[in-house]
C-alpha cells in the first residue's frame, strides 16, 4: 500500500502537468478526518491586469464553487429517492425554461 506522501507526490505532479500543457489555474486540498493533509495551489489566480500565482490561500470567487455544492446537494436527493437524474428538469421546476423548451 502507498505511504500517503507518495501518493500526495503522484497527486502534485499529475496536476503539475495538467497545468503545464492547459495552463489553467487550481487549488487542491486533502482532508482526511479533521485533518488538513495537503493544500497547495497551481498556476494562476489572474493574469490582468497583473499576473499572480495561486497558492493555498488564494480566495477563490464563489460561483465557481457553487457547482460544486449543487452536484452534492442534487447527488443527496437522488439517493433519498426524491429526485431521479433521468427525468426532465420541468417536473421537478415547471418554471424553468431554456430556448429549447419555450
Amino acid at each position: 500500500m502507498k505511504t500517503i506522501d507518495k501518493k500526495i507526490e503522484e497527486i502534485n505532479s499529475l496536476i503539475n502537468g495538467v497545468i503545464e500543457e492547459q495552463g489553467v489555474g487550481i487549488t487542491v486540498s486533502i482532508v482526511k478526518k479533521d485533518e488538513l493533509i495537503f493544500a497547495k495551489g497551481y498556476g494562476y489566480a489572474q493574469l490582468e491586469p497583473t499576473t499572480s500565482l495561486i497558492d493555498e490561500n488564494t480566495i477563490m470567487s464563489i460561483q465557481s464553487v457553487t457547482k460544486n455544492f449543487v452536484a452534492v446537494c442534487i447527488t443527496k436527493l437522488v439517493e433519498k429517492g426524491s429526485i431521479q437524474l433521468d427525468t426532465p428538469i420541468i417536473k421537478y421546476l415547471p418554471y424553468f425554461r431554456t430556448k429549447v423548451n419555450t
